[in-house]
């Protein structure tokens, strides 16, 4: 089997997933089966998600100023074992590798940082709102 000319992003393909349609002539309606699927969008986010902290993990494993680039399995192990405030440390420098990876803690409290300087920048606001849509449930959206 030959490898495909440009590569296709994850992201891409699902773009494509969602609005992949197969046509019935019995009752002349398109249907989106990907795009109807009530779990197959939390799937697909899930797996997005995942893929953009596997490529975190490269880059902090591949980060040689961090104190952990050559850490070994058994200590690794041992400070599992522990469960002491050296694993609490490690967890702590591999959770800021995470914050853009939209949905983490690590994502969140980067923004937060980023609001509270935008404060102390600018001062208080007088007005506030937000515009969330339920993204995964809207069925205009992903037509």
């Amino acid at each position: 089997m030959k490898d495909r000319r440009t590569g296709v992003k994850l992201t891409e393909s699902n773009k494509h997933l969602l609005k992949y349609a197969i046509f019935n002539p019995a009752n002349n309606l398109w249907w989106y089966p990907f795009a109807t699927d009530p779990r197959w969008m939390h799937w697909a986010q899930n797996t997005a998600e995942r893929h953009r902290c596997q490529g975190q993990r490269g880059v902090y494993l591949d980060n040689k100023t961090s104190e952990d680039a050559n850490i070994t399995e058994d200590e690794l192990r041992l400070l599992v074992e522990k469960n002491d405030d050296g694993l609490k440390q490690l967890i702590s420098r591999m959770q800021k590798f995470n914050s853009n990876v939209t949905g983490s803690a690590a994502y969140f409290y980067k923004k937060r940082c980023e609001l509270e300087a935008l404060i102390d920048a600018k001062g208080m606001p007088t007005m506030w709102f937000t515009l969330s849509a339920a993204d995964n449930h809207w069925v205009d959206l992903h037509k």
